[in-house]
C-alpha cells in the first residue's frame, strides 16, 4: 500500500481571550478573526522549531540552512518542496464534532423571515419560489461541513477596552496631535476563553520519521509561543489536546476520486486562494494544480489530463499577507479569493486519472502559500 501523505489531527483550545487581527476597524474597535489562520500556527510551531532544534547561543541571529530540521519541514524558503501544510483552524460545532466553514457563496436565503428558505444555486432566483419575496446572499454566516447547520456565529466574542499608561503622571497618556490631546483609549474584539477549534496539517509522506517530534512540538512547545495579538496582556493562550495522525494511502484517494464526476464539478474554496494577478481561476490553473497535485500526492510524474471548460463561478476577493520568519519583515501584499468562493467545472467525458488529480488536489491546495493554508479546496456538487 502507497502511503500518500499523513494528516495530523488535534484539538486547540483557547485558555485564555484570543485576538486574531482580522485588519478591520469600526472606529476604535480592532475587530478579530472567528477562525486561526495556518500562517498563525505556521509562524508559532516555526519559532518554537528554531528554539528547540537549531544550535545557536544567546543573543545570536538564528543563520537557516538546509541542514537544519526548520529547513527539513519549511524547505519552501530554500528552494525546495515544503513538507508541512498548516490548514486554517476553524471553530469546532460541538453537535456533531463538524467544523464551521465560512458560507458557501453560492447559498442565498429568502427575505421572509416565516420562510427562509435556503437555495444553493450559481444563478439565485429573482424570488423565493415558496413565498414570492426576494432572495439575499448569506454573507457573514457559517456552515458546519459535516451537518450543515447554518450560523451566524461560529465562536462567542466580546470586546474590552485598554489605553496605554503615562509613567510620569499615573494616568492613561495622552498624544498631542497639533494643539490638542487625543486619548488613547482603544476596543479589542475577542475569540472567548474555551473556544475550540480543529487543528489539521498535511505532512508528506517522507516525513513519517519526524512525526514523533512533530507531535512533541505541537503539544508542549507551541502553546508556549501563544497565538495572536496582546500576547503581553494575557491574551493568546491555547492548548493543543487529542492529536492523532491518520495515514492516507493511494486507496483512499482512489476511493475519494469515485465519488467525483469530472464531467460536471464544483471547487469550493476553504481558505483563500492567492493565484497572483490572476483575475480568475482559469481551466489552465486549475489542470496545472492537479497534475502537482498529483505528482506530489502519489509520488509519480505528472499524468496527462482532459480539457475541461469554466462554466459559472462565484466569488468575492480580499488581500493576503504575512511575516516572513526567514526574512524578519512583511511579506507583500497580494490579492487572494475568499473562502467561500466556487467555481463549476466541466469536461466532455469522465476520466478516472481527473477524478484521483482531483481527490489529491484536497489534500495539496491551490496556488500561493500553501503551507499557510491558502488554497484549500473541496470537491462539492452544487448543480
Amino acid at each position: 500500500m502507497t502511503m500518500a501523505c499523513y494528516i495530523v489531527n488535534a484539538t486547540i483550545t483557547a485558555k485564555t481571550p484570543l485576538h486574531i487581527g482580522s485588519g478591520k476597524r469600526t472606529g476604535v474597535i480592532k475587530h478579530t478573526h472567528h477562525f486561526i489562520p495556518g500562517s498563525f500556527l505556521r509562524g508559532a510551531f516555526g519559532l518554537c522549531l528554531v528554539k528547540t532544534t537549531c544550535e545557536f547561543k544567546e543573543g545570536e541571529t538564528h543563520v537557516h540552512s538546509e541542514d537544519c530540521f526548520y529547513s527539513k519541514l519549511f524547505g519552501e524558503e530554500f528552494g525546495k518542496k515544503s513538507n508541512m501544510f498548516f490548514r486554517y483552524a476553524y471553530p469546532l460545532h460541538l453537535k456533531c464534532n463538524g467544523v464551521f466553514v465560512p458560507i458557501s457563496r453560492t447559498l442565498y436565503r429568502c427575505r421572509n423571515p416565516q420562510c427562509h428558505k435556503i437555495y444553493n444555486t450559481y444563478i439565485p432566483p429573482l424570488e423565493c419560489q415558496i413565498c414570492d419575496n426576494s432572495v439575499k446572499p448569506l454573507l457573514g454566516y457559517y456552515e458546519c461541513l459535516r451537518c450543515g447547520e447554518i450560523n451566524s456565529e461560529s465562536v462567542q466574542t466580546s470586546r474590552f477596552s485598554l489605553t496605554a499608561l503615562d509613567r510620569g503622571s499615573y494616568s492613561a497618556a495622552q498624544i498631542r496631535s497639533g494643539e490638542e490631546l487625543a486619548g488613547t483609549l482603544r476596543t479589542i474584539e475577542v475569540i472567548e476563553a474555551g473556544s475550540k477549534f480543529r487543528l489539521e496539517i498535511v505532512v508528506d509522506a517522507d516525513c513519517k520519521e519526524y512525526l514523533n517530534q512533530i507531535i512533541a512540538l505541537l503539544t508542549r512547545g507551541v502553546p508556549d509561543e501563544d497565538i495572536g495579538g496582546s500576547k503581553s496582556r494575557g491574551l493568546g493562550k491555547i492548548s493543543i489536546e487529542d492529536v492523532k495522525i491518520k495515514e492516507i494511502s493511494r486507496d483512499i484517494i482512489e476511493a475519494r476520486a469515485q465519488t467525483i464526476n469530472t464531467k460536471g464539478f464544483d471547487i469550493r474554496l476553504l481558505s483563500p486562494m492567492v493565484l497572483g494577478n490572476s483575475s480568475i481561476l482559469e481551466p489552465a490553473t486549475l489542470l496545472e494544480a492537479a497534475r502537482r497535485a498529483y505528482s506530489w500526492i502519489l509520488h509519480q510524474g505528472k499524468p496527462s489530463l482532459p480539457s475541461i471548460k469554466l462554466i459559472h463561478r462565484q466569488f468575492l476577493t480580499e488581500t493576503f499577507s504575512g511575516w516572513s520568519l526567514k526574512e524578519n519583515r512583511r511579506r507583500r501584499v497580494e490579492p487572494a479569493f475568499s473562502t467561500g468562493s466556487c467555481f463549476h467545472f466541466e469536461s466532455e467525458s469522465s476520466d478516472q486519472t481527473l477524478a484521483i488529480a482531483l481527490a489529491a488536489l484536497e489534500f495539496y491546495s491551490i496556488g500561493s502559500y500553501k503551507p499557510h493554508g491558502c488554497g484549500q479546496v473541496t470537491l462539492t456538487q452544487i448543480l
